[in-house]
């Protein structure tokens, strides 16, 4: 996949990011399990985290649903400064106005990956993660184009089903993937739970 395409896939992850934020809800979901106790279903709108007394009840509490990129690993809401320095700078940004959030949406372009960052009680937090392509693998080894039985397996988590969706959550995160029609990991983000 040229740098172009790249470019257009991240643009394309970044407006249905924007749409799924500002979307009604979802389906009913189907419950399928690792095990025999399901995590519930959980809707793809990242919700803004409650508010205690006038400050944010914000922790990054992702367990194993943390990601590393350039040698530094980073999740949900963990603070967005510290993380952005140590990336570097992105190939790419772009802000919109959020829907789930008040103020903007910040958007950081690096290769194969998407951050989201918003304003939470005057704190930027990462608030969304997305893979892009195929160049990069979540810590697992899962990766865009992989057969989501192996991804599944690689995983090893509760999840939830619904249609083609795959919901797994721990603490703070939950991770969706998402299949096309020949079973294999289409796109793969991480939101707030």
């Amino acid at each position: 996949m040229n740098r172009i395409q790249r470019a257009l896939t991240a643009l394309l992850l970044g407006c249905m990011c924007l749409l799924t934020a500002c979307g009604g809800a979802d389906a009913p979901a189907s419950t399928a399990a690792v095990d025999e106790t399901a995590a519930p279903a959980v809707s793809a709108v990242p919700a803004a985290p409650a508010q205690e007394q006038g400050s944010a009840a914000v922790q990054a509490d992702y367990g194993p649903l943390r990601f590393t990129y350039g040698g530094v690993t980073f999740g949900i809401y963990d603070k967005a400064g510290p993380v952005l320095d140590a990336l570097g700078e992105p190939a790419d940004t772009f802000t919109a106005d959020s829907c789930a959030y008040q103020g903007s949406d910040y958007f950081y372009y690096y290769d194969g990956i998407e951050l989201c960052v918003n304003d939470i009680d005057g704190e930027r937090y990462i608030t969304g993660i997305t893979l892009a392509d195929d160049t990069v693998q979540m810590p697992q080894g899962v990766c865009i184009g992989m057969d989501i039985a192996e991804a599944l397996e690689k995983l090893g988590m509760e999840y939830t089903q619904s249609g083609a969706v795959y919901s797994f959550v721990s603490g703070s995160a939950l991770l969706h993937l998402r299949t096309g029609d020949d079973g294999s990991v289409t796109a793969i983000q991480y939101i707030p739970a």
